[in-house]
């Protein structure tokens, strides 16, 4: 029929030489067979080059995975050296377009805005030897910020359940855990700090641990003596602390693992 001739858009109704029309040479794609489509974009196959990889004849154009940047169609080698595209958390290249302005992998908005730690090393970003070296640290980081943030936000889950625990029950139960789940916590400090020995650096943990310990002393020993409304407000603030002291010694940990 008629109408099969047309495609409704948002904007307006397009004839079918316009609607197949190629975003690269601005040709009509007559045979279908050669079109390939990338986010609402249309394209003949062989329109599909990296513009990076043209001017670079020792590389293979492979037509599997590319990334708009202005209006251009680029590989992820080619598109992750693009200044500007990189993660401020990171330094590596964000391929999501969903992500938030500001350029971030969710995983690495998420550690920055719970425990302030970056994931960027000293050297920056974009320096890569060669394709194989930039697809290897692709891979290497994003690796290693969805396996931080997993462990880091499931500890800080089981924490918060086990303080909420605490608070609604009152059993002993539940104080025992928290205890064990502090002592995962510590056993993690102790490590880092052998490894720290060993590579001679410095790893300062006393003191929040200090003010973890007294403020845990304090909150039990409440928790076991008071029943009123007024001291049970003053409970849950000191829950919230032990919280605050958790997560810092938490960072802490991430921070030095990281220069390890």
């Amino acid at each position: 029929s008629v109408l099969e001739k047309f495609y409704f858009t948002n904007e307006m109704i397009l004839c079918e030489n316009d609607y197949y029309r190629c975003r690269q040479c601005k040709q009509s794609i007559l045979n279908h067979d050669e079109l390939q489509e990338f986010g609402d974009y249309k394209y003949h196959t062989d329109c599909l080059v990296c513009p990076g990889c043209t001017i670079t004849p020792t590389t293979t154009n492979i037509r599997s995975d590319y990334f708009d940047y202005n209006g251009r169609l680029y590989c992820e080698y080619h598109y992750s050296l693009i200044k500007g595209v990189e993660c401020i958390g990171c330094g590596q290249a964000v391929f999501n377009h969903q992500e938030e302005e500001d350029r971030w992998h969710t995983e690495c908005s998420m550690i920055h805005k719970y425990w302030q730690i970056s994931l960027l090393t000293p050297e920056g970003s974009n320096n890569y030897k060669d394709r194989n070296e930039c697809l290897s640290l692709q891979n290497e980081y994003a690796t290693k910020r969805m396996r931080i943030w997993k462990i880091l936000s499931q500890f800080e889950q089981d924490s918060s359940t086990i303080i909420k625990n605490i608070l609604l029950t009152q059993q002993y139960s539940a104080c025992h855990e928290l205890v064990h789940q502090i002592s995962i916590l510590f056993q993690t400090l102790d490590y880092l700090y052998l490894l720290s020995t060993h590579h001679h650096t410095t790893f300062q943990y006393e003191k929040p641990v200090q003010l973890l310990m007294d403020q845990v002393v304090s909150f039990f020993h409440i928790l076991c003596e008071t029943k009123s409304s007024f001291e049970r407000e003053f409970i849950v603030k000191m829950a919230k602390l032990i919280s605050q002291y958790l997560r810092e010694l938490v960072r802490l940990s991430l921070q030095q693992a990281l220069l390890l």
